[in-house]
């Protein structure tokens, strides 16, 4: 797979494809809610991602190829979550990161294994909202010494909350020094 700026522009058609397909055989006003609320929140998490990608260190030394891998999955990242709504009720036990990854291969034949792995993985590792978060949220050390939120990615989700995932930045990034070390 091409790695290429255009890549981004298709995955959004991607992501209208399947919108569309669900949208269509909708049955109530939760539905439409649903899959509105999942398109909007894909469009953000895109819009936060090239944000951080272009604002935060650690993320400026990426290569151009993992910096369009980022956006693309965060474009994707839900993609299986248009899937989870069956009869006007949200299947909460189906994983939507393995649906979207089985949904990208088999009906759009995405291949591209590394952003398939950050939409298959992602889980949310903190929030962003117009105050200090820790004045809402519930935190926690973990045993790397990062400070997260407690609360469930669906939680936040519920309230109007977006939770980015930068644990597929630390998997790509494994991936990216497994690579030099196996090039050296």
């Amino acid at each position: 797979m091409n790695l290429t700026n255009d890549l981004i522009v298709d995955s959004y058609k991607i992501l209208e494809k399947h919108f569309h397909n669900q949208f269509q055989a909708t049955i109530n006003e939760k539905e439409i809610k649903w899959y509105n609320v999942k398109y909007s929140h894909s469009i953000d998490v895109f819009n936060a991602m090239c944000e951080l990608i272009e604002n935060e260190n650690k993320l400026k030394d990426f290569n151009d190829e993992d910096k369009i891998r980022l956006k693309i999955g965060a474009m994707l990242h839900d993609v299986g979550r248009f899937y989870q709504m069956k009869n006007g009720e949200i299947q909460k036990e189906l994983n939507h990161g393995d649906m979207g990854k089985n949904i990208l291969i088999n009906s759009d034949n995405f291949d591209d294994e590394a952003t398939l792995l950050f939409i298959k993985l992602h889980d949310g590792r903190f929030k962003i909202e117009d105050e200090p978060f820790y004045k809402s949220t519930a935190l926690m050390k973990v045993p790397n010494g990062d400070i997260v939120t407690q609360f469930d990615l669906h939680d936040c989700e519920d309230v109007s909350l977006i939770k980015i995932d930068l644990l597929s930045v630390e998997c790509l990034d494994k991936i990216h020094n497994c690579i030099d070390l196996l090039c050296e």
